[in-house]
């Protein structure tokens, strides 16, 4: 199985020096240990042993695609069988690993970190921001510039009467106001 003596006495739920004593010989081995080590085994290979892709597809309850397209995706380790069907290889799969992925990997999708919400845009950001513009003394070019947009089109698509792209709001809010950043994931 691979284990260490503190594994497997962990794994038996006793002491490490008195599974030394049963594996010794010094002392005779209960048999409800000897059961339970029984299923340590047995539990041990039913996990190792090697299964065709639609009979592990069948146990997961997953689809035979689902789990073709995670080995090609490298997420679910397989290996190739010496007999092959119509010229192809069978592959085969650890039900270990196939029960590892339906637990960590499957249906997990990609979840975007929570954020904090961004901020609510004023009903008036339009009129505040050209304000501000003329304000600070700059053009409707210089302040593209300046908050890192491509062009002044871009930036009056962000003050349009509307409101504005979140993206507009977040660049001219960190640019105009270095001292006050919002939140970042």
């Amino acid at each position: 199985m691979g284990l260490t003596q503190m594994q497997f006495a962990k794994a038996l739920s006793c002491p490490v020096n008195t599974l030394r004593m049963w594996d010794s010989g010094l002392r005779k081995t209960p048999d409800p240990i000897m059961k339970a080590t029984f299923g340590l085994v047995a539990k041990h290979r039913s996990q190792r042993q090697l299964l065709p892709i639609p009979t592990l597809a069948a146990e997961l309850g997953v689809h035979k695609s689902t789990v073709e397209s995670a080995i090609r995706r490298g997420r679910l380790p397989a290996q190739f069988s010496t007999r092959s069907v119509f010229g192809r290889h069978i592959r085969l799969v650890a039900r270990g690993d196939g029960e590892s992925f339906r637990h960590s990997v499957y249906r997990h999708r990609n979840v975007a970190p929570i954020c904090e919400p961004l901020p609510q845009v004023p009903m008036d950001y339009a009129t505040l921001l050209v304000r501000l513009r003329k304000r600070l003394g700059l053009t409707q070019t210089g302040l593209a510039q300046r908050i890192g947009a491509a062009s002044k089109g871009d930036l009056s698509m962000g003050i349009a009467k509307t409101h504005p792209f979140a993206s507009a709001l977040e660049k001219s809010n960190r640019t105009l106001r270095p001292h006050k950043q919002p939140p970042s994931c």
